[in-house]
């Protein structure tokens, strides 16, 4: 009986350690099997990356190969309009700036970047400098700002809001500086002015003009200024 027993044990031993060893054996067959899944989806994800990159780089190779080249002209001699136009047929953006300077007349062209004879390609920027002439002097500045706050108050001709920048103290040139720069439409002011004498008294067309004139509108300005009335 005893015998029986341990033979019983031993099978049941020997059975365990099959058991074990299966699922040991089992378990590296899963182990490398998911090894290689990882390697082959990794493989994979780094040739779509590869393709990704390879394409982007072919795309922006393709795009830079198919803009035109431009040759640029000297633009020094043309007008502002000119300009625009042949930046406009040539497909490039032409960004126009201006800056003081002590030599060159106001509104005069001053320089271009990149320079004449350039090759550049289309969709670039050609930037242009004009001169505001030289930089205002103080008093300048400040005949300028009164300027444009007279004339945010009532109507004046050219030669009447300089003589009331010299009555406010300005000097000749500086009064002149603020009526040159203060970018009034005259004909406009003589508009305002007439509508002004209008609201107050009675003109017949020519004695409107006279006043006008008077105030030191032009003939042509003060005809303006009469006519916007309904004269």
């Amino acid at each position: 009986m005893k015998n029986n027993t341990q033979e019983r044990n031993y099978f049941i031993k020997i059975w365990f350690w099959i058991v074990i060893i299966m699922i040991i054996v089992a378990w590296m067959i899963f182990a490398i099997n998911n090894d290689r899944k990882t390697n082959k989806t990794s493989s994979r994800y780094d040739n779509i990356l590869n393709n990704s990159q390879n394409d982007t780089e072919n795309i922006l190779e393709t795009e830079t190969t198919e803009k035109k080249e431009v040759v640029l002209i000297d633009f020094s001699t043309m007008s502002k309009e000119d300009i625009q136009n042949w930046c406009s047929n040539s497909n490039i953006n032409c960004n126009i700036k201006n800056q003081y300077s002590d030599t060159i007349s106001t509104g005069s062209f001053i320089s271009q970047s990149p320079q004449a004879n350039t090759k550049i390609y289309e969709g670039d920027t050609v930037i242009l400098i004009y001169s505001l002439g030289k930089e205002p002097t103080l008093g300048e500045r400040n005949a300028l700002a009164t300027a444009n706050d007279y004339l945010n108050y009532t109507a004046f001709s050219y030669t009447g809001l300089i003589e009331q920048l010299e009555f406010e103290g300005f000097s000749k040139e500086e009064a002149t500086y603020g009526a040159d720069h203060c970018e009034a439409n005259w004909n406009e002011q003589a508009a305002k002015s007439a509508q002004q004498y209008m609201k107050y008294s009675s003109f017949s067309k020519s004695g409107l003009i006279d006043q006008l004139e008077f105030e030191g509108f032009t003939r042509e300005q003060a005809e303006y200024g009469a006519t916007a009335v309904g004269y």
